[in-house]
C-alpha cells in the first residue's frame, strides 16, 4: 500500500474539542482514503484524535524560526515512514525545506491567502513554488486567484482547487426555530452586527431562538436575551448536532474567508444560509442568501425575510440539502486521484529505440511557460518525432532550486546531477543547448568514463561582430566548442571565423507542426503589417530609456508608409508579445516584416523569420541574409534596401491576394524544408555519424 505523509500546520489543534478547518478536513478525508497514512503536527491539546497523528514536539528557540525548527524534525520522523508522498498543508516554508531535505512527491494545500504565508508572501516565492513544488491545491478559487496575483501566468496543471469538504446525513433533518452562528466571536467574523440584527429579531419574532457556537478570549462582545443562548466552544460533533436542528445559518464574516466551513457544514445540514460575499464564501453554497451590505440593517432584513416567507425559507434548505456538492467522500477520492497520478508519473524510456538523446537545454519552467514555444521545445519535440529516446534537462530550472551556502549558484548540483543521469540513462548522445550553466569538468568527466558517448551543442543567438551581445556570445559557444564533437549554429559557419569549420554545421530554426498552427486559426486578417522585435527588454518588460539600433530603420519605414497600418511590438513602449499573444497578434496581419539585430548575415534571422513563415504569414525579409537560397519570390519577398522595401510594402496593399498565396506557399515550403523532426535527424546524424534524409541547406 502507497504511504502519505501529511504535515500539518505548526500549532495547529489535532484534538476533539479544538481541531481547526484543517484539522478536521484532513482527519476526515484521510479516513476516507486508499493510502495509509500518518500525520504529523505539534499540539498542546492531549484529546488527540486519531491513532496515527504523531505529535512533534519542539523547544523554544530564539535563534531559529519554530517553522525551520518543526521542518528538521519532521524530516528524521517522515524519513523514518518513508512515504511515496508528502503532503503539506498552509506552510509553503516548510514544503521548501522538506523538498531539499527529502526528495519525494510535494504536495501543497493551501487553506489561506498565500499571500499571508511565510514562503508565498512575494511573487518571487511563488513563481519558485510553481518550479519546485509537484502539485500545489487550494481550497477555493479564490485562494488560487490570490496565489496567481502579479504573475502573468495564469494556469499551470500543477495546480488545481479541491474544496474542502463534509459529510451529509442521508435523510433530511427535523428543523426548529433556531437561528445559528459558529465561530470566533469577534468582528472578523461578523459577530457584532449577527448580534445586533439578532436581537431585533428576537423582539418581534418570539417563538424564534438564537444559538451562538464559539468563543474568542481576546475580543469580549456579549449581547444579553432570555432566546440569546451561547452555548461557548464545543465538540465538533455536538457543533454539527446544533446546526442540524438550526433552520437558519448566518456567516457574516468581513474578513476574506479562504472558503467558509460552516457555510457548507450549513448546505450540508439543510439550513437556509445566509453568508457575506466576502474571499471564497459564494463558493461554499449554490443555494443561498448573499448580503449585498454587510450591516447591521440588511443582515436584519435577510433573516426576517426568512422567518417572514416561509415558502422561501423551505426551498432554500432542501435545495441546500439537495445540492450539496462538497461531499467528502467524492473529494477524498479526487485527492486519492492526485496522488495516483503523481506516483504513477515516471519518465518512461523505450529500450527499442536505437538512439537516446540526453538534451540539456533551458525549458523555461522557471519563467511559467511565457516562452513555452521556443526553439528548445521546438527541438526537444523533433528529437520525440523522430522516436528517439529522450532524457530532458533543464540547467536554468535545476539552478533555481539548487542554490545553498555550498552552492551558491547551484551548478556544483547541476553537475551532479548531469553525471548521474548519464550513469542511468547511458545516452548516445549528449545535446546542449545554450547549456551556459553546465561546468566543463563534468563533460570531461563524461567523455573520459563514458567514452561511447557524443557531446553536440547547438547556438540560435547571432554570431557576427556587429550583432549585439558578440563578446558574449562568442565566449559562450567557444566555452564548450573544444570539449564537443559537433557544433550546429543558425548562421553560415562560412561566415564565423572562430568556430571550426570541420565540426560545425548550420541548422535553420525549426518549424513545429504542434506549435506553428496558427494559419488555421480563424482571424480576420486586414493589411496590418506586422513587426516585432524583442531587444532591449528584461523578463518579458521593455527597459527605460533604452532603445534599439532597428528603432530608427523602422521609424523610417512606417513614416514613408503613414496610409498603412502598422502593428509593432517591443519599441515606444509597446511591450514585446509571447506565445498565444504572439500568434494572435501575427494572425489578424497580412504581412510580417523580418528585421534581425546587427549587419544581415547569411542565413541569420533569429526564430521570427520562423514564427511569421511556418504560420502562414507572407513575410518580407533582407537579401543579405540570403533566404532566397531556399524559397523563390512566389514563397518569401525580398527587398533589398530601404527604398526597395517601401516600394514592395506599398505594392502589395494593392494586390492584397498575391501574399494569401505567398503566405499559404512560404508556410509549405518551410515546413518541408525546415520542419523540427527533419532538422534534428539532420544534428543527430551529423553527430553519431549516421545516414539522414538530404535537403539543400544540409552539408
Amino acid at each position: 500500500m502507497k504511504k502519505i505523509a501529511v504535515v500539518l500546520p505548526l500549532t495547529e489543534n489535532y484534538s476533539i474539542k479544538y481541531s481547526g478547518a484543517v484539522s478536521l478536513f484532513t482527519k476526515e478525508y484521510t479516513r476516507k482514503s486508499k493510502f495509509k497514512y500518518k500525520i504529523y503536527g505539534s499540539t498542546e491539546k492531549k484529546d488527540i484524535v486519531d491513532r496515527n497523528y504523531k505529535n512533534i514536539k519542539i523547544g523554544k528557540i530564539k535563534i531559529r524560526s519554530s517553522n525551520v525548527e518543526y521542518a528538521e524534525l519532521l524530516v528524521k520522523e517522515i524519513k523514518r515512514f518513508n512515504p511515496d508522498i508528502i503532503e503539506i498543508h498552509n506552510r509553503p516554508q516548510i514544503a521548501n525545506l522538506l523538498k531539499n531535505e527529502i526528495k519525494k512527491k510535494i504536495i501543497l494545500y493551501f487553506h489561506n491567502d498565500p499571500i499571508n504565508l511565510r514562503g508565498s508572501k512575494t511573487d518571487k516565492d511563488r513563481q519558485l513554488l510553481l518550479e519546485s513544488i509537484d502539485k500545489i491545491l487550494f481550497v477555493s478559487s479564490y485562494l488560487k486567484d490570490q496565489f496567481f496575483k502579479n504573475i502573468s501566468f495564469k494556469n499551470s496543471d500543477k495546480t488545481q482547487v479541491v474544496y474542502a469538504g463534509v459529510k451529509k446525513e442521508n435523510n433530511f433533518p427535523l428543523k426548529k426555530n433556531i437561528i445559528i452562528f459558529a465561530g470566533k466571536l469577534n468582528t472578523s467574523k461578523g459577530y457584532d452586527i449577527f448580534g445586533k440584527a439578532a436581537l431585533r429579531i428576537l423582539k418581534i419574532h418570539k417563538k424564534w431562538t438564537v444559538e451562538v457556537v464559539g468563543d474568542e478570549p481576546r475580543e469580549k462582545i456579549v449581547f444579553s436575551h432570555a432566546r440569546f443562548k451561547n452555548l461557548g466552544w464545543l465538540k465538533y460533533a455536538d457543533t454539527i448536532k446544533r446546526i442540524r436542528k438550526a433552520s437558519i445559518s448566518v456567516i457574516p464574516s468581513r474578513w476574506e474567508e479562504p472558503l467558509g466551513r460552516v457555510a457548507i457544514e450549513s448546505g450540508a445540514a439543510g439550513c437556509a444560509t445566509i453568508i457575506s460575499d466576502k474571499g471564497g464564501l459564494p463558493e461554499t453554497l449554490k443555494y443561498k442568501i448573499t448580503l449585498d451590505k454587510l450591516d447591521e440593517n440588511s443582515l436584519f432584513n435577510a433573516i426576517n425575510n426568512i422567518i417572514k416567507n416561509k415558502k422561501l425559507r423551505k426551498d432554500l434548505q432542501k435545495k441546500a440539502f439537495k445540492n450539496h456538492v462538497h461531499d467528502i467522500n467524492k473529494i477524498s477520492k479526487e485527492l486519492d486521484n492526485i496522488r495516483n497520478n503523481l506516483i504513477n508519473k515516471k519518465i518512461y524510456i523505450n529500450l527499442n529505440r536505437p538512439i537516446k538523446v540526453m538534451h540539456i537545454a533551458d525549458t523555461h519552467i522557471r519563467h511559467n511557460g511565457r516562452l513555452y514555444y521556443s526553439t528548445s521545445k521546438k527541438i526537444n519535440n523533433g528529437f520525440l518525432l523522430n522516436n528517439y529516446n529522450v532524457l530532458s534537462i533543464s540547467d536554468r530550472d535545476i539552478l533555481s532550486t539548487s542554490k545553498n551556502i555550498y552552492d551558491l549558484e547551484g551548478k556544483k548540483n547541476l553537475s551532479k546531477i548531469v553525471l548521474s543521469s548519464v550513469n542511468n540513462f547511458k545516452p548516445d548522445i549528449i545535446m546542449l543547448g545554450h547549456a551556459d550553466n553546465l561546468l566543463r569538468e563534468p563533460l570531461y568527466k563524461i567523455k573520459k568514463n563514458f567514452s561511447g558517448v557524443k557531446i553536440s551543442q547547438w547556438f540560435l543567438d547571432p554570431l557576427i561582430k556587429t550583432g549585439p551581445d558578440f563578446i558574449k556570445n562568442k565566449n559562450r559557444i567557444l566555452s564548450k566548442s573544444d570539449i564537443v564533437d559537433t557544433n550546429f549554429v543558425t548562421t553560415s559557419p562560412d561566415q564565423i571565423s572562430f568556430l571550426n569549420k570541420k565540426n560545425s554545421f548550420f541548422i535553420p530554426n525549426p518549424a513545429d507542426p504542434s506549435i506553428d498552427v496558427n494559419c488555421f486559426f480563424n482571424y480576420k486578417k486586414s493589411f496590418d503589417i506586422f513587426i516585432a522585435i524583442s531587444h532591449g527588454q528584461h523578463r518579458g518588460t521593455l527597459k527605460k530609456n533604452h532603445s534599439d539600433p532597428r528603432e530608427k530603420f523602422i521609424k523610417k519605414i512606417v513614416n514613408n508608409c503613414a496610409d498603412l497600418s502598422f502593428k509593432i511590438y517591443g519599441m515606444n513602449n509597446n511591450q514585446p508579445v509571447w506565445g498565444d499573444e504572439f500568434f494572435e497578434k501575427l494572425s489578424s496581419c497580412r504581412l510580417a516584416i523580418n528585421i534581425s539585430r546587427g549587419e544581415p548575415i547569411k542565413y541569420y534571422s533569429s526564430d521570427r523569420i520562423t514564427s511569421t513563415m511556418a504560420n502562414g504569414v507572407a513575410t518580407i525579409c533582407d537579401k543579405k541574409y540570403h533566404f532566397q537560397d531556399f524559397f523563390n519570390k512566389d514563397e518569401l519577398i525580398i527587398y533589398t534596401n530601404e527604398s526597395d522595401l517601401i516600394e514592395k510594402i506599398k505594392y502589395y496593399k494593392n494586390n492584397e491576394n498575391e501574399l494569401s498565396k505567398i503566405g499559404k506557399k512560404g508556410r509549405s515550403k518551410y515546413f518541408k524544408l525546415f520542419n523540427n523532426k527533419l532538422v534534428t535527424n539532420y544534428m543527430i546524424g551529423k553527430s553519431l555519424d549516421l545516414s539522414f534524409e538530404k535537403r539543400d541547406w544540409m552539408k
